[in-house]
């Protein structure tokens, strides 16, 4: 233990500490990614070169205020939201085919857009995820019924899905990267089986 915290004191006065922290990519970066077009590292790419480009932290903070300022009166527009919406939720592959750049290997085949069982393993997964979300809206729904009616409410609930919604918040701000939702994908599943359950025992209900 105290080997590894003298070692962490020595890295954190090195030079390659100085270094690495003048390249790490500024709060500003980020939220300058997701500030423009769909919020997307693909479609801000002159940003993002001109940004990591730049030598030190500061020039880049800079340059990321300077986009998010330019971008300002487009920040809230309805296409831009639902460019980002779709970018962000609109494939249940959680960013793997980014990882699967190799022609010919099984994964690539599997998981890549453009693989041989792609499109098919890409409907799967979607609809996987397209059903946890619809079924998590309806616990919502059913759940709050149940508590106008008089039921006891289950708390569990909606604190899954405010935790969700805070997700979703935070990625309408932040750089758009369907990514993003693949750490959050046991909330996303316990949010289904609550609305499955909800839906069935509503219907047992009547």
């Amino acid at each position: 233990m105290v080997d590894s915290r003298g070692g962490t004191v020595l890295w954190d006065q090195s030079p390659c500490a100085e270094l690495e922290e003048e390249r790490t990519a500024p709060l500003e970066f980020w939220l300058a990614l997701g500030s423009a077009n769909n919020g997307s590292y693909r479609e801000n790419q002159e940003f993002a070169s001109a940004c990591e480009a730049a030598s030190g932290k500061e020039a880049k903070r800079e340059i990321a205020r300077d986009y998010i300022q330019e971008n300002r009166k487009e920040l809230f527009s309805l296409p831009r939201l639902i460019s980002k919406t779709r970018c962000n939720f609109a494939s249940g592959f959680f960013g793997l085919p980014d990882f699967q750049r190799s022609p010919g290997s099984f994964a690539y085949e599997l998981f890549n857009d453009y693989g041989k069982y792609g499109g098919y393993v890409a409907m799967l997964a979607t609809g996987y995820f397209y059903a946890l979300l619809i079924f998590g809206i309806l616990s919502g729904i059913l759940g709050f019924r149940n508590l106008i009616r008089g039921g006891s409410p289950e708390w569990m609930i909606p604190m899954i899905q405010l935790t969700i919604f805070g997700l979703m918040l935070f990625l309408m701000i932040w750089e758009a990267n369907n990514r993003q939702l693949y750490n959050h994908m046991p909330w996303l599943a316990l949010m289904g089986v609550f609305g499955i359950s909800e839906t069935f025992e509503g219907r047992t209900r009547k």
